[in-house]
């Protein structure tokens, strides 16, 4: 096992067992022939005690690296490549670039049997070698204390190359349903192989350590990154073919899809792109147990991704092909579900934007890549499907659901925006804003209904636009969300008491005027204050707002107000014309 990247210098280990460590430690004390140095021993221990509070949070210096393994030592802006002689059974060169704002950045390039190179990985974080399948070759491990995530590249025993994301499985781990990044964080404990989960919205609260090994058990998904050409033996001899270029795949393991009881089926999509010699083309195998392959195609591509679901009540699992479209902005997808189904392997259902389909149950509904399963309390699963509604608001969600009338799929009606607003030092609260999305027939325009304050998932407050009494000088449109062009929420600190508050847009008119609601730390809530005009400028060195307000002239009025010793906000006469 290597320390994580770059190398210090600085540390230096006891290597051999625990009783040699103390054996060395007690001949610093007690040579022979010497006085006991009393002071010296009553430092150290003091020390140690001192220390005791940071073990929790310390980040432990790792063993010295492998044989063979890269050791960094660029920490200026620059680029370094170092050799290495044994990762995953492969030579080859790790390029590792300190960017000018200092972050670091690897890429792993693998030499294969015919010479070729091959990049195995390109990304930042913490560089760890280490065996993790106990086959005497290194497999590599990347980690990123901030974000939260943890990739590892393995070996599989049929020669291939794989990469695994173990954020998802450490979400379905525990249960969790959603999407992984939204509730998980994963710490890596290099000293002992450990990983910390940690709740996505609370990072401080931990909700479980498990050994990563466990961790790694539990992943049974991830990248095809090597495609195996055939079964390789116990020397660890490359058989291994690259994918053709823009071709991604992924697998899913562990599944019961022909009904047998056991968890010995799988599935692997290759999506080809449109210059491939397929052109455009998804391939999907499922690899049962019993041997057989069954395959379905589909004469488009994208980023596939996979979801096991078990839908009907027969028993039988499904899966849920999610495939990205490759070319959009916005993350659009389709979705699929296949099933065994009389020897073959069938679509049940597909949602998206997909031509000559008379089966889509949402052909006019651009589904985003980010959907998820929820199981119902009768233990079956429904699928909950991101729809866009346009690029300026987070999407309208629906559930697919089997029912004995077939596949359904029921709309929410609505659609929910989200703020964060930090209040004190690191609590940080959510603004969930609820929006009805109008009938196609009806020539409404968005607003929303209610605001809810979350702390994590507890409910502190729902404002509503009928639970305040709004200015009188403002043309209170409700709390709108139709005008892309203006801000919704305006989150700033405009009281100066270090907690941020937030203005939800109220008129659209000249004025772009907002509701104003500031965090009341006794009560634990927000209050509504006033409503301000214009592009509100914010003056902390004055402790002064500044808002514009039009009245009949051609060009707006300036208004300067402060807060008074009762905490009340008032004009400041000598800078406005006495209209507030």
């Amino acid at each position: 096992m290597t320390r994580p990247c770059p190398y210090t210098p600085l540390s230096t280990p006891l290597s051999g067992s625990a009783r040699q460590a103390e054996a060395r430690i007690r001949n610093l004390f007690q040579g022979p022939k010497r006085r006991p140095p009393v002071w010296l021993m009553a430092l150290t221990l003091l020390l140690i005690f001192s220390c005791g509070g940071l073990v929790t949070c310390r980040t432990a210096a790792s063993p010295p690296p492998e044989e063979g393994a890269p050791v960094f030592s660029l920490t200026t802006p620059g680029e370094e490549s170092v050799p290495f002689s044994d990762l995953l059974g492969f030579s080859g060169t790790a390029i590792h670039t300190v960017r000018e704002d200092l972050s670091d950045w690897y890429e792993y390039q693998i030499r294969l049997p015919d010479g070729t190179s091959f990049s195995l990985a390109d990304t930042s974080g913490l560089m760890y070698h280490l065996d993790l399948d106990g086959d005497g070759h290194p497999d590599l491990l990347a980690h990123d204390p901030d974000g939260g995530w943890l990739l590892v590249w393995r070996r599989w025993p049929d020669g291939s190359v794989r990469s695994q994301n173990l954020r998802q499985a450490a979400a379905e781990l525990l249960g969790l349903e959603g999407t992984p990044w939204e509730l998980v964080a994963l710490t890596f404990h290099p000293q002992d192989e450990m990983v910390s989960i940690r709740s996505a919205a609370d990072p401080s609260q931990i909700l479980l350590t498990l050994p990563l090994s466990q961790l790694l058990e539990a992943a049974c998904g991830g990248n095809i990154l090597l495609a195996s050409s055939g079964q390789q033996g116990e020397d660890l001899i490359p058989l291994s073919d690259t994918l053709p270029f823009g071709t991604y795949a992924v697998f899913r393991e562990g599944l019961d899809l022909d009904g047998t009881g056991g968890t010995d089926d799988s599935v692997t999509v290759f999506s080809y792109d449109d210059d491939s010699a397929s052109g455009p083309l998804t391939v999907v195998e499922a690899a049962l147990g019993t041997g057989e392959v069954l395959t379905w195609e589909l004469p488009s591509t994208g980023h596939p991704r996979l979801l096991p679901a078990s839908f009907t009540p027969s028993g039988l699992q499904s899966v849920v092909l999610v495939l990205e479209d490759r070319y959009s902005n916005y993350g659009a997808a389709s979705c699929f579900v296949l099933a065994v189904e009389e020897g073959a392997l069938t679509e049940q259902v597909r949602l998206g934007t997909w031509e000559d389909n008379a089966d889509d149950l949402a052909p006019d509904c651009p589904v985003i890549w980010s959907a998820y399963l929820h199981t119902r309390p009768d233990g079956l699963q429904v699928l909950r499907v991101p729809i866009l509604y346009d690029k300026w608001h987070q999407p309208e969600w629906a559930t697919l659901s089997w029912t004995q009338a077939g596949w359904d799929l029921t709309r929410d009606g609505y659609l929910t925006d989200t703020e964060t607003v930090t209040v004190g030092p690191g609590r940080t609260l959510t603004l969930a804003l609820r929006c009805p999305i109008p009938a196609p027939d009806d020539s409404s325009q968005l607003r929303y209904d209610q605001i809810q304050v979350l702390d994590g998932g507890t409910l502190l407050q729902t404002i509503t636009p009928d639970s305040f009494t709004p200015d009188s000088r403002a043309a209170f449109q409700g709390f709108v969300a139709f005008s892309p062009l203006l801000d919704y929420v305006d989150v700033r600190d405009i009281d100066f008491d270090g907690s941020e508050d937030f203005g939800v847009l109220c008129d659209t008119t000249h004025n772009e005027a907002h509701c104003w609601f500031v965090w009341d730390e006794a009560s634990g809530s927000f209050r509504y204050l006033t409503t301000l005009g214009g592009r509100l400028e914010v003056l902390p060195e004055t402790g002064q707002l500044v808002e514009g307000w039009w009245t009949d002239g051609p060009e707006p009025v300036y208004h300067a107000l402060a807060y008074n010793s009762r905490g009340e906000l008032v004009l400041v006469p000598s800078q406005s014309d006495g209209l507030f």
